[in-house]
């Protein structure tokens, strides 16, 4: 069931527009930010940010198990899927390619296109791998982590932030991967990830290297051609990552 509600947002984000994930990452960012300013600057603060951010996914996750115990199972698919569609990719993922395309020289294009793949894969990939194997709070409390490693909270925690950081990476490890490697496969760039050293590097190394390596642009290459390439396969891997997730959570139960 959760991949047919998976489905259902990405085909009304994709239609509709909706712009409610900016919503809930700008309201998410205000509040842990304004917490972290009143919690110590160490790692015991960044322990007790991460408790508070896990308390959220598990108070919903209870909830929605109280509601399955005494309601339909409709309610409780349809409060999971709007949950998804909050914290699921949002409409300014499309206009942020739309505007580097238009607008940006290419040195720029090269310099921030890493860091929007990796802003995609977090937010649509990432999301959906948790959403399919361990439902709505998972999906929370990874979107979550994300936005706490922003650079207001991280300013606001100091010495405690690597705390989330280390939590989110371990937690993002596996689908980030897998997700770029189905991006870079029909491409170029899948060489990297199949065969040689540079492929074990790209694969055990931090995700901004990943992502470089996903956008990388090859000497003679248009930057704006590789921005548009890098796009339409990130769509197009995730029509294919639905029922790759699919068929994992299947095999898992």
């Amino acid at each position: 069931m959760n991949v047919l509600l998976l489905l259902i947002a990405y085909v009304l984000g994709r239609v509709a527009r909706i712009d409610l994930n900016d919503r809930f990452d700008r309201a998410a960012e205000q509040g842990l930010t304004r917490l972290a300013h009143i919690l110590p600057g160490s790692f015991a603060g960044g322990l007790l940010l991460l408790l508070f951010v896990a308390l959220l996914p598990l108070a919903l996750g209870f909830g929605l198990l109280l509601l399955a115990a005494v309601a339909e199972g409709a309610l409780v698919h349809a409060l999971a899927f709007c949950l998804l569609c909050l914290v699921l990719g949002s409409e300014s993922i499309r206009l942020s390619y739309e505007r580097l395309e238009q607008r940006a020289n290419p040195p720029e294009i090269q310099k921030r296109l890493p860091d929007l793949v990796l802003d995609t894969l977090q937010r649509y990939f990432v999301i959906a791998f948790w959403f399919v194997l361990g439902g709505a709070p998972l999906a929370l409390l990874l979107r979550l982590l994300q936005v706490a490693e922003r650079k207001a909270t991280r300013e606001r925690l100091k010495g405690g932030w690597p705390v989330l950081s280390a939590v989110s990476q371990v937690l993002e490890w596996v689908p980030l991967r897998t997700a770029a490697l189905l991006v870079a496969l029909p491409s170029r760039v899948g060489a990297l990830f199949v065969s040689g050293s540079a492929g074990t590097l790209v694969w055990f190394g931090d995700r901004l290297t990943l992502c470089r390596a996903l956008s990388r642009t090859q000497p003679g290459m248009d930057s704006r051609q590789v921005l548009a390439g890098v796009r339409r396969r990130l769509g197009l891997a995730f029509l294919i990552w639905i029922p790759v997730l699919g068929a994992l959570d299947f095999f898992l139960r």
